[in-house]
């Protein structure tokens, strides 16, 4: 639900509403001399944009908390202050980094093998159904560790740490 706050908010499609603050994040960015490097803003709505926006989250963490602590006006309307409520809280930082890593294992490499959002736009001999069951049995492994891992806080801290 973070996530797509975030992409609500910070997301170049609704630039134009006036909710969005992605125009006034990117010459923030501009005029604090912060490097964008690639930066299209957050989207979502798609298979493994969530991973994406929990990605590209991490990355620029720092940043957006700056942002939102020097510029941004938390009162202005409801989506704006559940995402800083968001972004500033330890437990959405995790399961971000939880879902970046899931994202890593699982989805992003599925996306590939589909061919989805331009992956792996070559046709693979993988892409069938065998390919695909394949592959998710070779993910199985990882997913049990990191569900056990899941099972009580202070490891679910100590998996995160490890990320």
């Amino acid at each position: 639900m973070g996530e797509i706050a975030i992409s609500k908010l910070l997301s170049p499609s609704h630039a134009a509403h006036s909710v969005s603050l992605y125009s006034e994040f990117k010459e923030w960015l501009k005029e604090s001399g912060i490097e964008q490097s690639g930066f299209q803003g957050f989207t979502a709505n798609r298979f493994g944009r969530i991973a994406e926006i929990s990605k590209l989250f991490l990355k620029m963490r720092k940043v957006v908390l700056e942002f939102f602590d020097q510029v941004v006006d938390v009162s202005s309307n409801r989506l704006v202050l559940a995402v800083s409520v968001y972004i500033q809280s330890p437990w959405f930082h995790m399961c971000c980094c939880i879902y970046e890593r899931i994202g890593n294992l699982v989805i992003f490499p599925m996306m590939e093998m589909l061919g989805i959002d331009d992956k792996g736009r070559d046709l693979k001999s993988e892409r069938n159904w065998k390919g695909m069951k394949e592959f998710l049995g070779s993910k199985m492994g990882e997913m049990m560790k990191i569900s056990d891992a899941l099972k009580t806080a202070t490891q679910v801290i100590d998996f995160t740490l490890q990320s």
